[in-house]
Order: C-alpha cells, then structure tokens, then sequence
C-alpha cells in the first residue's frame, strides 16, 4: 500500500472517529449552567437555590453549605446545607416538592434539593449533586411508540438453535434475580419527615457541630426523600388509601375535577427551579406529583426531583406544566399544594438520584370511559380519563379511577346493586373483548364491583402474548340502591322415577323469587351423560366470580398458549347473573377427550381440554344449562338420581358370577365322581 493509499486510510478513519465523537458529545447531558464538581464543595459556601412559592414565578433563597456527606449506595454523595432566608423559613422550611430545586455557588449548579430528616425547624436539608443525577440519563430509554406493535408469530421457534447449557441459563436467571431483587429494594416511600426519624438536636445545634461530628449524627438516620407529594384529585379520602397501598406511595385527595382532558404545549420551554408536574392518570381523575426542574439542556432534556419518583426505571410518564397554590405548613408533612396543567414532554427516567426525560417528546396512554346511569334518579352522565402505559401500575390507576367516578356520580357509597358491561380494545384486538356482568353488596357496592373490573385490566394488560397498544376501556354502569337480587328457592323433578338411564331427558322445575316479589317457576331440561355411572347429581347454583383455566390447566394437562385462547376462557367464566343447572356424573372409564383416548384412565385424569371446550361440548349435550338473568343470583340446590345402566349391569354381572360358580361346582363334582369310580 503507497503513501497516498496510507494517508487516504488515515484521512477516512479521523473523519470517521471526529463524527462518533461529536455524536458522542451531543448525546451527552450538558446543563445549560456550569456544573461544581463534589469535590470543590466546601464547608460554609453560600449559594443561592431557586424554587416556585406561589404561582408559576421562580423565586430565590439563599442557601449555605455545611458539607458532604459520602454514601455507599446512590446518590454517591449528599450535600448537607442549611437554608438562610426568612420567607422559605417562614413557609414551612424545606417542603415536598421542593424536590429538585436547583443549588447555585457562584454561578455554578452543585446539585439540587433532594431529601431531609424530620426536625422541629426544617431549615436543614440534603442536595444530590449534579452529578449523580445526569448519571440518569446513562439508561436506555423504553417510551412506547404511537403505532400498533407488530404481531408475535404464534409458530414455534425452529428447535434447531444453539443448545443453552444449564450452568449458563441459570448464571442468565440469577443475575436477572438479583437485579430485580435490587431495583426493588432501592424504591422508596415518599412519606416525608417520618417523626420516628426526629433528630435529638435543634438545627442551630447541628449547625454548631464540626462536620464530623455532623457526619456521626446523620449517619445513624434514616433519609427520607420529600416526595412531591403525589395528589389525587377527584377521589373520595377512601379509595385514596387504597390506591395509596397498590402504588406503595403517599397519597393526598385534594378534592374533585371536572376536568376530562389535557391540552398539549408543544412548544413550552422551562427554566431551572421551575415547578413541573408528572402525570399519572388525568381527565375527570387526576393523580399526579409535582416537584421541581433542576436543569436542562440545549436539546431539551431534563432532570429534576434529585430523588425517585416510584424507582420504576424505564417509564413514559407525561411531563406537564405546574402552579403552585399555597405551601402547607405541618410538623409531620409539609409540602407544596398545586396543579398540573398542559402535556409539555416526557420522563423517561425514573432513578434513584433523579427522574429525567426531554421536553417536546410525547408518549401514547391508555384511555377509559364511564357511562354512568343512576336508574333511581334517572341520571346519565359520561366521563373519561386516561393513565400512563405501564402494564403494572395502569391497572391500579384505571381501578381506583373508574371507581371514584362511581361513587363521585352516585353521590354515596354503601349498599346496592350495579349492573356492569365492560369492552375491552386496543391495536390487537380486531372486535375488542365484552363481558357483563352484576354485582350486589350490603356494605360496600362499589369496592365489590371494582375487584373483577381491576383484575380483567391487569390480565389484559399484563398478557403474555401480545403487547394491546394503544389500549382503551368503556364501562358502563348503571346503578341503584335496591337490592337486585334473584334467589333459587326450590328445586323439583319433574315426573321422578327410581333409574334413569345414560342420555335420557330429565325435566326440572325450578322455584326463583325476586327480592320482596312473588316467586316464579322456569322449567328446564337437562340429559344425563353418556358415560354417566352410578349415582348422579343434579346442581342448580349461582355462577359466581369469573377464573381463568380449569383442573386441566391447574394439573399441568393443558397451556393457554394464545390471546385467543385466553379471551374464550374469559368469555366463558361464571357470572353473578347466571343461573346454573347441570348433571354432574362420576368419574367414567370412557373418555370424553378423543385425543386423550390412547389413555387407560379415568375422566378426571386424562381430560386436557380447556374450560371452553368442556362447556361447548356439556352444553351441546344438555347437560348443562346455563341461564342469564338481570339480577344478582344467590343460592344453591341438589339432587340425586340412580342410573339404570349400571344396576341393570350389575344384576347382568351378579348373574354371570353365579353361574359361573355354578358351573364350577358342578364341574368339581364330576370330578370327585371320576376319582371315585
């Protein structure tokens, strides 16, 4: 190779490395401030923070540092300061959703406001320094795309792939164990200012200490992020405290909305200690958290809280405009009180030292609407909200939101009956998945409703075979106090006999009343079982709460393996309306399952099929019926009959044997008249 080719090479390869440099530089989180490294810190700075007290105006306070505390775990290093100015002090101090607001010595951005303790005056409070929290932008991103995901391939992959060893995939399992086990572990309440965690000393106490004195002391404490905190607007005190223990997070109502949308600013643009908000669920139920912005850069990427928001990781939370109303002062939990306003961007980050995202991206949410009627008042009403696209904590989200727009439009809670039709849709679904339902409760009608509203969602959500994006839930409700509720009084044969054989006829006369009405009487007719034995029993009872699967799937004879699948065994689980009658036969030697007919055993055993499957074939036969109703069903009845089959065998079979000693007997004594002879 000559020169000019070397030298060519040579030109081509620093053009090459210049342009993986500047993507390089570009992809990097660059503050539109100069950044203080931790170790130019020192003790007795003074420097100014930046935070929103009233408004949407960014105000100024001062701020001195006392020094930095060295951790284990991250934030690899907290900054202890003290706040110097009398109106935050006069505010409350350091309050939830101060978090992130950014500290300033000299021009240059240290950190931000990020966690404390519980003291008698909270002037005293922890930064996390600039530097742990851009480390959160270090993580790929998992924002879901507006289009429809592509459909997984129900083919099995080809077995001809590389053997796994066992040495090697349980290596892959563990170490997947214990990063999960971790991440875990790192999540952290946003209960701030626990009182167990009050410090012995006053702050000018503290203050008065060397700092390694200071370190001693904070070292045996606990430290508590100072949250947002999250606000639920729209929810009763109540279903707050449940959806409080779902997300492991502190919950505070604020009241209700009216609001059923969000516009978006696609061209808001935020300063440092800018109030921002982060969404959880909006519309006419809102449930969000607001803190502080810490920074941001030339590109429009952030970082702000300075700690966890959940200590989810990879999110797509909405990130939204923010006014703060008032600071409420309380010597257990102050915070700032405020509200979110219009979609300006995404979180796309949520870490231990800080949530982080960029302005102008946007990400898809899961939609739902209510369509309530109150039939005691004839009221009608629609309402909507939608919820971040997390298929863990959106069903949690969509549960506690569908039932505070109940109980908010019914004006009550407590006893009643709801008759409930939900309809399921997404990107995958081509004719989406319906399913009705009633309930009726003595004491908490709305809690009881929502339980198999919450867990459809998360089944939905969280399938194992295709992603249903976008996705989007219609319910509509209608409601009254009065107990709808349909009894199963008595139950008759019709024309009894002693035997009946395999497939025959069997009529039965049914007695059902309505809550305080005259009973009623519906004739159906059943079929005993071909391979029905012995004794029968027929069953009239209640369907009730809807399960996915069957013995088979419990036993390990038989997989769901697809979505279609799964919607038919949700279609044919029991409902609280039905009324179900059905011939139960014992267990027979014939199986009912062709596929399965290679197999000596009894039905029990040998029977793969699905719920659905066994259901079609039982109803095709007659040996089971199932009526809907439009009340809330309870009771449970039984009857035994005989089989004719097999007492018929049984003297064939008792005569057989009696002849066949018989003629044993007979056979012995023409021997013994041989020997004799």
């Amino acid at each position: 190779m000559n020169r000019k080719a070397l030298s060519l090479l040579f030109s081509l390869f620093l053009l090459l490395y210049s342009t993986f440099t500047a993507q390089a530089e570009n992809t990097k989180f660059i503050p539109t401030a100069p950044i203080m490294s931790v170790d130019k810190i020192k003790p007795g700075m003074k420097g100014i923070a930046y935070t929103v007290i009233s408004g949407t105006k960014i105000t100024p306070f001062k701020v001195r540092i006392v020094g930095v505390l060295p951790r284990k775990t991250n934030p690899k290093n907290l900054i202890l300061f003290k706040i110097e100015d009398k109106e935050i002090n006069a505010n409350g101090g350091i309050a939830a959703g101060m978090s992130g607001s950014p500290i300033y010595v000299d021009g240059k951005l240290l950190g931000a406001i990020g966690y404390g303790w519980s003291f008698s005056e909270r002037s005293l409070g922890l930064a996390t320094p600039i530097e742990d929290m851009i480390s959160a932008l270090d993580w790929p991103e998992n924002v879901p795309k507006f289009s429809i995901p592509a459909a997984i391939p129900t083919t099995p992959i080809s077995p001809d792939l590389e053997e796994t060893s066992t040495d090697k995939y349980e290596e892959t399992i563990v170490s997947k164990d214990i990063a999960i086990s971790q991440d875990i572990s790192t999540r952290t309440k946003t209960n701030i200012y626990d009182q167990s965690y009050c410090n012995e000393l006053s702050p000018e106490e503290l203050f008065s200490l060397s700092f390694e004195e200071k370190l001693d002391v904070f070292s045996t404490k606990k430290l508590l992020s100072l949250g947002m905190p999250i606000l639920a607007d729209g929810m009763s005190p109540k279903i707050a405290k449940e959806l409080e223990k779902k997300l492991g997070q502190t919950i505070i109502p604020t009241g209700s909305s009216t609001m059923s949308s969000m516009n978006t600013n696609y061209t808001a643009k935020l300063n440092p200690g800018a109030a921002m908000g982060v969404a959880l669920a909006w519309g006419d139920i809102q449930v969000n958290g607001i803190g502080t912005l810490s920074a941001v850069d030339k590109d429009g990427r952030f970082i702000a809280f300075a700690h966890p928001m959940l200590n989810t990781g990879a999110v797509a939370y909405p990130l939204t405009e923010a006014s703060i109303i008032k600071i409420i002062p309380s010597i257990n939990n102050t915070f700032k009180l405020g509200s979110i306003g219009r979609i300006i961007g995404v979180v796309t980050q949520d870490r231990p030292v800080a949530i982080a995202g960029k302005i102008g991206q946007f990400a898809p949410a899961s939609s739902y609407v209510l369509r309530f009627h109150d039939s005691d008042t004839n009221k009608k009403v629609v309402r909507r909200f939608q919820t971040i696209t997390d298929s863990f904590t959106g069903p949690a989200l969509a549960s506690s939101g569908i039932a505070a727009l109940v109980e908010n439009e019914w004006g009550r809670s407590g006893e009643g009956t709801a008759s409930i039709k939900y309809k399921f849709s997404g990107g995958n679904l081509s004719k989406g998945w319906e399913r009705k339902n009633i309930f009726f409760s003595s004491e908490d009608l709305v809690s009881n409703m929502i339980k198999e509203f919450e867990a459809l969602t998360k089944i939905f959500s969280l399938n194992q075979f295709q992603e249903i994006h976008p996705f989007g839930v219609d319910v509509d409700v209608e409601i009254t106090r009065d107990p709808k509720v349909i009894f199963i009084e008595k139950l008759e044969i019709v024309d009894s006999k002693d035997t009946y054989a395999p497939g025959e006829k069997i009529k039965i006369d049914l007695t059902l009343r309505v809550w305080r009405k005259q009973s009623k009487k519906k004739r159906l007719t059943l079929v005993v079982p071909e391979d029905a034995a012995m004794l029968c029993e027929i069953l009239v009872r209640a369907g009730r709460d809807y399960s996915v699967g069957n013995d088979s799937t419990v036993k390990g004879l038989s997989s769901i393996t697809t979505l279609e699948e799964l919607m038919k065994e949700l279609s044919v689980s029991e409902k609280n309306n039905q009324v179900i009658a059905e011939v139960i036969a014992p267990i027979g030697l014939q199986p009912r399952n062709k596929k399965d007919a290679d197999l000596d055993l009894p039905n029990d055993l040998n029977d793969s099929r699905l719920q659905n499957e066994i259901q079609k074939e039982k109803i095709k036969e007659g040996s089971l019926v199932i009526l809907e109703t439009d009340y809330y069903v309870e009771g449970k009845l039984r009857k035994f009959i005989k089989i004719k089959k097999v007492i018929e065998e049984g003297k064939a079979r008792k005569e057989e044997v009696t002849q066949k000693k018989d003629k044993s007997e007979t056979e012995k004594q023409s021997k013994i008249r041989k020997i004799d002879k």
